[in-house]
């Protein structure tokens, strides 16, 4: 029961936070590695290549909706080749 309780408290701290529980877990998302080492996912670097992307195409293509799409689909361990198919 107390284990089930820890379980539920980051998750009502996030929703009272105004972010949700699937938010704060992306925030601890890792990217597996060609050598199966680990790094922490940098949510920037993607907003930043996919609005390198859409420079000029702005009226027809939106970097935020894009990197917001992409996120929807990544998961704790994505490999960087996974990243690159989910922002297409």
């Amino acid at each position: 029961m107390l284990h089930e309780q820890r379980e539920e408290n980051p998750k009502a701290r996030a929703l009272r936070g105004g972010r949700t529980a699937e938010a704060t877990s992306r925030a601890r998302l890792f990217v597996t590695l060609p050598d199966q080492s680990r790094e922490p996912f940098d949510p920037a670097r993607l907003h930043r290549r996919l609005r390198d992307a859409c420079d000029g195409l702005e009226t027809t293509c939106s970097a935020r909706e894009l990197a917001a799409e992409t996120l929807n689909n990544l998961y704790d361990g994505v490999k960087p080749a996974e990243i690159e198919q989910a922002t297409i």
